[in-house]
């Protein structure tokens, strides 16, 4: 921004976009059925699985835009009062069977709402939903090729929402389907090509001396001000290290600092 009247309203105008661009959208939400509710949500927890799909250049929107007849057999049980209790007992309050069924749950803010819901135990119930099975297994094998060889012929389901008609927004414009596909087919990066595309955080954790892995940490960090050639052996302490011999300040100190001054 050329000065700070600029910036300000610049902001106020992108708040009013948003606003009346998420009024829209929740009056669209106002509108629909309990059961197309539910389907939008399950839609849209779905699309971090498209990731792989978009990535590969071979998504299809209508791959994604159905309830498996398997999970509609479920239907009945999930009424609104029974997802409600389920989802705060597993999700926000931690006090549930499932509760801490992942490490991405357990963050301070969950961890508070857990105690103060009268939590007894020590910690919230063990459990997780990060994936066994690290992706390295699928190096030299074909396991996804033998899952419904007839592909989506294989798939039976409905869905109530009406079918997505509107283009991919992306930085280079709104492309369609296929315009979307080509792109990422074009795309190249050693990221996605072997040794390093089956990599996931799974592999990461349990395999970070392996030398492709550390491999791929030192060319992520290429041109990394104060990683650069550090490998995947760093851990936290050593981030600290490495910004205060730079005559920097750590992200912890920065934290406290921050920390302390809320409390005032």
């Amino acid at each position: 921004m050329d000065s700070r009247r600029d910036l300000i309203e610049t902001l106020g105008e992108l708040s009013e976009a948003m606003k009346e661009a998420t009024g829209r959208l929740y009056r669209r939400f106002a509108a629909m059925s309990f059961d197309q509710m539910v389907e939008a949500g399950i839609y849209a927890y779905f699309q971090t699985l498209a990731d792989v799909a978009h990535m590969a250049g071979t998504y299809r929107q209508a791959e994604w835009e159905l309830i498996d007849e398997r999970t509609r057999r479920l239907w009945e049980l999930f009424s609104e009062e029974y997802a409600l209790d389920s989802y705060m007992s597993n999700f926000a309050l931690m006090d549930g069977h499932q509760g801490a069924e992942s490490e991405y749950y357990l963050n301070p803010v969950s961890y508070r709402m857990w105690r103060r819901a009268g939590a007894h135990d020590d910690l919230p119930r063990a459990g997780r939903a990060r994936p066994l099975v690290p992706a390295y297994v699928l190096d030299d094998h074909d396991y996804p090729r033998r899952v419904s060889p007839g592909g989506f012929a294989d798939v039976k389901g409905t869905s109530s929402l009406p079918a997505k008609t509107g283009r991919y927004t992306f930085t280079r414009g709104r492309l369609t389907e296929e315009e979307m596909n080509r792109a990422a087919r074009e795309y190249a990066s050693p990221l996605l090509q072997a040794p390093w595309r089956n990599v996931d955080d799974a592999t990461v954790k349990y395999r970070w001396e392996n030398e492709e892995v550390d491999a791929l940490y030192r060319y992520t960090q290429e041109h990394s001000r104060l990683l650069h050639g550090r490998g995947s052996a760093l851990v936290r302490a050593d981030l600290d290290r490495i910004r205060e011999a730079a005559g920097e300040r750590p992200w912890s100190a920065v934290s406290v600092d921050r920390g302390a001054a809320v409390h005032r």
